[in-house]
């Protein structure tokens, strides 16, 4: 079947290309791939570049597309012509306007420029497109000066036909514009964009015969133009008065020359040691062997080649060094580096006359070359300067005979110079050389054998593009290639820079991270940062400031990188352009392009190709430096950047269905990146707010909680009425996790008004995570109502990953309270989780099961820890991951040894990845390293530092703050610091008691009821015995403090509340009764005896608890008991083992300070 005419329906033959009734074409080459594809097509079937959508109908329609550009505009206009044109006839005027628009535009072409238009009087030139150069903000500068230099003839031509005078002002300025490359290409250009209004502006305000140029070009240019401040102009429409110049010449050849630096600042070669050394050995051959060399010095732009060359000839006679560089444009500078030598020989001046500089070249080449050679290397280098010597053998050759000759007078020049002692010739740039001076240098290098003279070239890569033959085959010739400086070479490059000052990490990192150890780009990242005040001298030293953020890529550097990329061919070129939009690193299929395109370009050194692809089954490539990119994306205009972000997005989505957090996270920023540039389908809308949500639990998996805000509260500028509450909770949870409780309780409670009848799952995850917080800030019974709540909201509804975090919740909060029902819970979460693959809540409970288990006298498996810990770094739920080593702390004191303790948790770290505990849970940790582990084995200045470090964070939840005053007023008080215990505790004892939890009013009781004793407040001492032991009941935790506790109630002789305090210990169920819990019966058994008088079973009993205490590690606690065992030795009628008993005691206790030992 034939294809039917887009554009009249009818049906056509097989193999038809026109359409046989209206002549339309039939199919179109894809202008990505130039494949054929019918021309109703919407992709592209061979590459999947969109068709239809970007309107690109026919491969030539890409060359229509408008661009931004960095450019500089020319604005010229001449003065006095109104009153000109009322003296002549139209068509007079019309001549000197033509005669005025040839004056200019060859100038204009002459130095790389195009000449937009000529309205009237008025000429527009722009330079930076279509083709861009490093050097477009000097050579449009260059091409003015030139301009008004050539106006004089002009103007003279007027005077002497129509007796009037005229002038012309000039603008010029550097800016950002729209254009389209193409047209430009084809003379149909077309500029728009406030550098053009400028250049106006400044034109308007300079003087007949004066050039105004603006700040940018100036900044650009300060080096290579001459310029003296104007002052400042009102333009009308301006919000700031804008800054001008007046540019006054060329600057001179040494300023031109001076060494690169950074605010009138040297440095010494940085990283250029080895390749400095061949260079000295390579020139140290040449002298002692009479062997000449050819040496080229590759590397890309600004990598320091000109300063390699530099600091070679350093040292050696100025006579015998010879340097020319080329010209990247102009006419008549074929062999311009030769010119340059010969004038630098002579010491010719550009303002010399004829005579003159002839007379100083007729003196210098006979003071070195041999009388019977001079007058041929006279004729050779006039020559070479463009002076015309009548008669002479050159001048009269026909061409090829006329370069033989030019060759013979160098070589026999050069041989004289090299003689006797080593001559360098420099000729830098080649990579801009023509084809006559390149064959020159190489046949100069074969010519001078017996000579001493080293050819020193540097190029560009670029140079092998045109000249692939370079150097090659010849014995006597050698390269170089330059590469970027190491990071650490650069660091020193900036120190070296800047001086000695301190130079703030975000302004080295601000100028290192995108120059990439590229000296030029660092350099002028260094000149950009200090010329727009983001860095300025202060104390003595360097000090951002605000600006720092603002400033952008210089125009010397963008300008490097815009001309390598412009040397593209137009579908290269584009193909790049549209590749930018992905990133540094890109899928070339993302954007419809060939993969072969792009690999073509892999000779250019603009792009590479990685390895690896992180999609797979497609090629992934990467740009060889970000700036590149970065200049690249840069011409892209808004619309088409745009749809090329919209385009990938919906590429990654596509193309990576089950990588869904890592292509939500990809996708979310191109479709944010897409609505920024105007994109309002509402479907992209929908759809980035999903990526975003998405991407926002990537980066909190990941611990990066300022990129899961980012995201979120992007969300929530794209969410609608229905979205809303789901962006909240993940607003509020990233709250919660940080440790800022009230901030999530007040999102929280923003989403509950939002809520219906129909929004019970995110109702019960509101319910849960509100139980979270609110535990954590102290009302304990709102979040055990909340926590129950959020279960019973989802009666009746299937199974759910809500309803998993809920059963995970109350198993928490009941285990918390030590109630039965918290392992029922807890199990049944599980269970819930794996079949609805919920891994939080699974992590959750099963942290809720072990410890509860660990309390009721199990034993925690090590092994089971590091197994949740693992899953919770798979989730990325490290709060849970750190929970889990919390609970394990306070869980295997007494059951599990020491060393296993310490082992399981640096194990458990590991694991994690050296991700940092999120919010509250990082003190929290510390806190109960201290409490559980340095405080017994007398690690006191261990405890004393995290103590100090905490208590700055302490206030951020209850429970930290709860373990904070118990740690930090408990050593008050073994010190004998009642004043400062004191307060403390009196703070601890109310809130643990509201808390409910087992685990935080047993540490409470064993350090407020010593302080009570000591402080002689018995009646206060009973009333809280009284109530931790009705509260205790039957559910004592096996924790330290039980000890302590015990201890306390026998100091201060209440045997009667220390035998209850030994049933209910014993009511709690007998597997429970182990680890701490056993040691505190068998002490407290012991305490009770001696209290009765029983004293040989005190003896005993209080033994076996000091040495099980002492076998496990707890030394300060064995100490502690040694002196009640020396009170019962005592009474037992042994004092030389209570002496004994109390020396042990001493040897800790002494050291340590304390004075209480409880």
């Amino acid at each position: 079947m034939g294809l039917a005419c887009a554009s009249c329906g009818v049906e056509n033959s097989d193999g038809a290309r026109f359409c046989s009734d209206c002549g339309a074409p039939l199919q179109l080459a894809c202008p990505s791939c130039g494949a054929e594809q019918p021309a109703t097509a919407t992709f592209c079937s061979s590459c999947g570049i969109a068709l239809r959508r970007d309107a690109r109908r026919a491969a030539d329609t890409a060359d229509e597309r408008q661009e931004r550009r960095v450019v500089t505009v020319l604005f010229a206009d001449l003065a006095g012509s109104t009153a000109l044109g009322e003296l002549l006839d139209p068509e007079e005027v019309r001549e000197l306007q033509g005669e005025l628009f040839d004056v200019i535009n060859t100038e204009v072409e002459r130095f790389g420029g195009t000449t937009e238009k000529f309205a009237g009087d008025a000429v527009l030139a722009v330079f930076g497109i279509p083709q861009a150069h490093e050097d477009d903000s000097e050579r449009a500068v260059r091409a003015a000066l030139a301009v008004r230099g050539g106006f004089d003839a002009f103007t003279e031509r007027v005077r002497g036909r129509h007796g009037a005078d005229v002038g012309l002002r000039i603008g010029v300025n550097t800016g950002e514009v729209v254009a389209g490359r193409e047209a430009a290409a084809r003379g149909e250009l077309m500029v728009s964009g406030d550098a053009v209004n400028v250049a106006a502006r400044l034109q308007q305000h300079a003087e007949p015969g004066e050039v105004l140029v603006g700040e940018r070009t100036r900044a650009a240019t300060a080096r290579s133009i001459e310029y003296r401040p104007h002052e400042d102009i009102e333009a009308k429409g301006k919000r700031a008065p804008l800054a001008a110049w007046v540019a006054l010449q060329p600057a001179t050849e040494q300023a031109e020359a001076a060494p690169r630096g950074v605010a009138g600042l040297t440095a010494p070669l940085v990283g250029r040691d080895e390749e400095l050394a061949v260079l000295r050995a390579v020139a140290a051959r040449v002298e002692r062997e009479g062997a000449p060399q050819l040496v080229t010095l590759f590397g890309p732009a600004g990598v320091g080649k000109s300063r390699l060359v530099s600091e070679l000839i350093q040292g050696l006679a100025p006579g015998r060094v010879l340097i020319g560089r080329c010209l990247p444009y102009g006419e008549g500078i074929t062999y311009w580096p030769f010119a340059e030598i010969a004038k630098a020989q002579a010491g010719i001046l550009d303002n010399d006359p004829a005579e003159t500089a002839l007379a100083k070249l007729k003196s210098a080449i006979e003071a070195v070359v041999p009388a019977e050679h001079a007058e041929r290397v006279l004729d050779a280098a006039a020559w070479t300067i463009g002076f015309s010597l009548p008669g002479t053998p050159v001048m009269d050759a026909d061409p090829r005979e006329a370069v033989r000759r030019l060759e013979e007078g160098w070589a026999r020049y050069l041989e004289a110079l090299g003689r006797e002692q080593l001559a360098i010739v420099a000729v830098e740039d080649i990579h801009w050389a023509s084809g006559p001076l390149l064959d020159l240098i190489e046949r100069l290098a074969e010519r001078l054998t017996g000579t001493r003279v080293l050819l020193v070239c540097t190029a560009r890569l670029e140079l092998l593009e045109s000249r692939p033959t370079w150097g090659a085959g010849k014995q006597n010739a050698t390269s170089l290639s330059l590469t970027p400086l190491t990071p650490a070479e650069a660091a020193e490059l900036v120190s070296s820079l800047l001086g000695e000052a301190q130079v703030p990490d975000e302004v080295r990192d601000r100028a290192l991270a995108p120059a990439e150890g590229n000296p030029f780009f660092l350099e002028e990242m260094l000149n950009m940062l200090i010329d727009q005040g983001a860095l300025e001298r202060r104390n003595g030293g360097w000090a951002s400031t605000e600006r720092l953020a603002d400033v952008s890529i210089p125009d010397s550097v963008h300008g490097v990188i815009a001309a390598r990329i412009d040397l593209l061919d137009a579908g290269p070129r584009d193909a790049l352009r549209r590749c930018s939009v992905i990133g540094r690193s890109f899928w070339p299929a993302a954007v419809g392009v060939d993969e072969q395109v792009i690999d073509s370009l892999g000779r250019t050194g603009l792009v590479s190709d990685s390895p690896e692809s992180t999609m797979g089954g497609m090629r992934e490539f990467a740009f060889k430096h970000a700036l590149t990119r970065d200049v690249v994306y840069s011409t892209l205009p808004r619309p088409e950047r745009r749809d090329l972000h919209r385009q990938v997005a919906e590429w990654i989505q596509a193309a990576a269905r089950d990588r869904g957090v890592e292509a939500a996270e990809l996708a979310a920023f191109h479709y944010g990146q897409a609505l920024a540039y105007g994109e309002d389908d509402p479907d992209v809308r929908r759809r980035a707010f999903e990526s975003l949500l998405t991407a926002s639990d990537a980066a909190f998996s990941r611990a990066d909680f300022e990129a899961a805000k980012t995201q979120i509260e992007r969300a929530l500028e794209l969410a609608d009425d229905d979205d809303r509450p789901a962006a909240q909770l993940a607003l509020a949870r990233l709250e919660y996790t940080e440790g800022h409780w009230d901030a999530a309780l007040e999102e929280l409670a923003l989403i509950d008004a939002q809520l219906g009848p129909d929004d019970a799952e995110l109702l019960s995850d509101v319910l849960a995570l509100r139980s979270r917080a609110e535990w954590l800030t102290g009302r304990w019974d709102d979040a055990f109502t909340d926590a129950h709540a959020a279960v019973a909201a989802l009666d009746g509804l299937p199974e759910s990953p809500q309803l998993a975090r809920a059963l995970a919740r109350v198993s928490q909060i009941e285990m918390l309270k030590h109630r039965d029902e918290a392992i029922g819970h807890a199990e049944e979460a599980i269970a819930v989780a794996r079949r609805v693959g919920d891994s939080f809540a699974e992590v959750n409970a099963r942290i809720n099961l072990f410890t509860e288990q660990s309390t009721r006298g199990q034993a925690p498996d090590p092994d089971d820890l590091i197994d949740i810990v693992e899953r919770a770094a798979e989730a990325g739920v490290y709060e849970e991951a750190y929970r889990a080593i919390v609970n394990f702390l306070w869980s295997s004191p007494g059951f599990i040894p020491l060393d296993e303790i310490e082992r399981v948790f640096a194990e458990a770290e590991r694991r994690l990845a050296g991700v940092a505990p999120p919010g509250s849970i990082g003190p929290y940790l510390e806190l109960t390293t201290a409490l559980m582990l340095f405080l017994p084995t007398g690690r006191w200045q261990e405890v004393d530092e995290i103590v100090d470090t905490a208590g700055e964070v302490a206030t951020g939840t209850a429970t930290t703050r709860l373990v904070w005053l118990g740690l930090r007023g408990g050593m008050a008080l073994r010190r004998g610091d009642l004043e400062t215990a004191g307060p403390l505790i009196d703070e601890l004892q109310p809130n643990a008691l509201a808390s409910g939890e087992a685990q935080r009013i047993a540490p409470m009781a064993s350090v407020a009821l010593p302080l009570l004793f000591v402080s002689g407040r018995s009646d206060e001492f009973r009333a809280l015995a009284e109530e931790v032991i009705a509260f205790l009941d039957g559910q004592w935790p096996s924790v330290l403090s039980t000890v302590s506790m015990v201890r306390a109630l026998a100091a201060a002789g209440e045997a009667e509340l220390l035998q209850r305090t030994l049933d209910s210990m014993r009511r709690t169920p007998g597997e429970a009764q182990a680890g701490k819990l056993s040691t505190a019966l068998t002490a407290g058994e012991g305490l009770l005896a001696l209290m009765e008088q029983r004293a040989g079973e005190a003896v005993e009993q209080l033994t076996a608890a000091v040495e099980a205490e002492r076998a496990y590690g707890f030394v300060y606690d064995a100490a502690c008991l040694e002196l009640d065992l020396a009170r019962a030795l005592e009474a037992n009628g042994d004092p030389d083992a209570a002496a004994g008993a109390r020396a042990r005691a001493a040897s800790v206790l002494e050291p340590l300070g304390c004075v209480n030992a409880f």
